[in-house]
């Protein structure tokens, strides 16, 4: 519940093209207890990952900070680091745009779930770009 992982397929957006914008839409979830509230922000880290392994599940600060949450996502991310973060994928040639969601504290003990649970096909990254 402190970590969650996205990848989302950028295949079809062409290399060369500036992105204009781009935005994570994570206002389709379902709340558990008070995630905010207990263990404190959450992060959006840019986490290339590739095939998850044990240096991925990080516990502590986190590294690739593209924009925090501090309450509940009522509407799209959206950042200039965010905008960058895809753009150096795409430029990259890259099929693949993954980030890591990681809240501050790694748990709070008050006998409660408190977590943010995003079903799948839910979080949506939306990417704006020119030719």
């Amino acid at each position: 519940a402190m970590q969650a992982f996205l990848s989302f397929d950028i295949s079809m957006i062409p290399v060369g093209v500036t992105i204009e914008s781009a935005s994570l839409d994570l206002t389709t979830h379902h709340i558990f207890g008070n995630p905010f509230v207990y263990l404190g922000t959450m992060r959006v880290c840019s986490d290339q990952y590739g095939q998850l392994d044990s240096d991925d599940f990080v516990v502590g600060p986190a590294s690739g900070v593209l924009y925090t949450v501090s309450a509940r996502p009522t509407k799209p991310l959206a950042s200039d680091l965010l905008t960058d973060a895809v753009q150096e994928q795409v430029d990259a040639g890259r099929s693949r745009f993954q980030i890591r969601l990681q809240f501050q504290k790694e748990r709070y003990f008050n006998q409660e779930p408190d977590y943010l649970a995003l079903g799948a096909g839910q979080a949506r990254l939306v990417v704006e770009y020119q030719e």
